[in-house]
């Protein structure tokens, strides 16, 4: 795994579960999902657009966007 997050997809991902989730980036192309109360909800391993993509139509399987 090499290369940065996608920004645009990351940035997608904050502003429309903002108050559900806090979507971090980290070094190495990952990022992490942080629920309200502080835990770690989901690690992603690659956030590239399509894995990103797939998060975010996982997310709306279940969970109503702000």
């Amino acid at each position: 795994m090499s290369g940065r997050p996608d920004r645009p997809a990351l940035e997608h991902l904050r502003s429309r579960w903002a108050g559900l989730l806090d979507v971090h980036a980290f070094e190495g192309n990952g990022a992490v999902l942080v629920r309200p109360d502080g835990y770690l909800g989901f690690r992603a391993a690659s956030a590239d657009a399509a894995g990103l993509a797939a998060l975010d139509a996982h997310l709306g399987s279940y969970l109503i966007p702000s």
